[in-house]
């Protein structure tokens, strides 16, 4: 990670192949004139790179090597800006497949942030925070996301690139989404399409296309499926020309069946479905994933268990194939179809199965169903105290990542558990923090 002047270059490129100054010079460029510029007491003309240039590769071409005079004139910040330029496209792969270590990473990005403050790169560093939010978010850290994201906001917003703001909104929401607070998510992803739209963005297309995506992931997450609709709607007017739209497409057509399933109309949603499934080949493995996961749920919703087991076994095929955040859910579903005819003996193992990756990918919601899946199964064999065992641990995850729209459900858990040990008392507790306390 050497950086050099442009006369430093030049002599070490000359002292590299054993040349004196004399071997780089003509008519027009002299060796006083090469002198000055290697101990920087004059400064590099376009001209003079052409020539010295010219002069190096006579050298530099027998070892398949060519010296240009972009290279020589390149400035010192310019070598920083590549340099920090190069490394950041060299991660980005890299974590987006979840495979560094942290401390290597980190290492990395700060000696690069150290490189962009030595010459005041501040656009550099606020790329740095983006590369390193990344990171954490791929590795389902969303809070230390969300302090990277919110470092390289103020300085977009401050060198008023509002393509970039846009941006940082839509990835902003991404972490509040998958921390489970969708109406912060929804926030985020709505100011992502009004700056895109007002601002005209370079990158218009695509952030209209993902921002409006994820607010009808956001809408139907919280059964507001009239706004999912309305929000599927303005999808199927977005138009972007790239490959990656048909992806997006698809997976639009998916939550679009979805919402329609969870609205009964199921012969419109297995219309929806069948439309993906004529389309296999092509879709992308997550989509195919959740498209056989989805499936699972229809049949079983409409009591065709035997055809839903076909699909969870279709949507296992491809678990080595896909994301590990769409499997713990599948595991549910699973649990799901053997309760419906009888194996319960199966189910507690299932449940376990999931949770072990739910808890790995910090998959809250998911998280929380498992554990409270897992407790109506100990109810239902009568082991009480196992029942208990997963409900204080689900308790403590609820507070420690606020999840306060499964407090009711939760409390009323404990209540059948300790009226079932007839523990009158802790019923109680649980029975008062389920309402509010008129006389205080």
């Amino acid at each position: 990670m050497e950086i050099l002047s442009a006369g430093e270059k030049i002599k070490k490129l000359r002292c590299d192949l054993g040349l004196k100054q004399d071997d780089i010079t003509n008519e027009e460029v002299t060796k006083s004139l090469v002198s000055m510029i290697e101990n920087n007491k004059r400064s590099l003309s376009w001209n003079t790179a052409k020539i010295v240039a010219n002069c190096l590769n006579r050298y530099y071409a027998n070892l398949g090597k060519e010296i240009t005079p972009q290279y020589l004139m390149e400035t010192e910040m310019d070598q920083a800006r590549r340099i920090i330029g190069e490394e950041i496209e060299k991660l980005q792969p890299i974590i987006k497949a979840n495979s560094v270590d942290e401390k290597l990473i980190n290492r990395s990005i700060q000696k690069m942030v150290e490189l962009a403050n030595q010459w005041g790169l501040k656009k550099e560093v606020a790329d740095l925070h983006v590369l390193r939010g990344e990171f954490y978010y791929y590795s389902f850290r969303y809070n230390s996301a969300l302090k990277d994201y919110s470092h390289a906001l103020e300085y977009y917003l401050e060198g008023k690139d509002y393509g970039e703001v846009a941006r940082m909104y839509n990835f902003i929401g991404a972490a509040y989404h998958m921390m489970m607070l969708v109406d912060q998510a929804i926030i985020y992803y709505t100011k992502c399409y009004e700056t895109a739209v007002e601002y005209e963005t370079d990158n218009i297309n695509r952030l209209k296309v993902e921002s409006v995506y994820n607010l009808i992931l956001c809408y139907r997450k919280i059964n507001k499926y009239d706004m999912a609709i309305q929000q599927i709607n303005i999808f199927k007017e977005l138009k972007w020309d790239d490959p990656l739209f048909h992806f997006y497409n698809d997976n639009v057509m998916l939550v679009e069946a979805n919402t329609y399933r969870d609205l009964k109309n199921h012969e419109r949603a297995e219309k929806l479905y069948q439309r993906l499934l004529n389309k296999k080949e092509r879709l992308e493995p997550n989509t195919l994933f959740l498209v056989y996961d989805n499936l699972t749920v229809l049949y079983r919703e409409i009591g065709e268990i035997g055809k839903a087991l076909e699909y969870i076994d279709m949507a296992f095929e491809l678990k080595n194939r896909v994301e590990l955040v769409y499997i713990a859910n599948l595991y549910l579903q699973q649990a799901k179809c053997y309760m419906a005819i009888g194996e319960s003996e199966k189910v507690l193992k299932i449940l376990s199965n999931g949770l072990i990756i739910a808890e790995k990918v910090a998959m809250k919601d998911i998280v929380v169903e498992l554990h409270f899946a897992s407790v109506q199964m100990h109810l239902k064999l009568k082991d009480y105290y196992s029942a208990l065992n997963h409900l204080q641990k689900v308790e403590k995850f609820i507070l420690e990542n606020n999840i306060k729209d499964k407090t009711s459900e939760l409390n009323s858990f404990f209540i059948e558990v300790y009226f079932a040990l007839e523990e009158t008392n802790k019923c109680m507790e649980y029975v008062t923090r389920m309402r509010h306390d008129y006389l205080n």
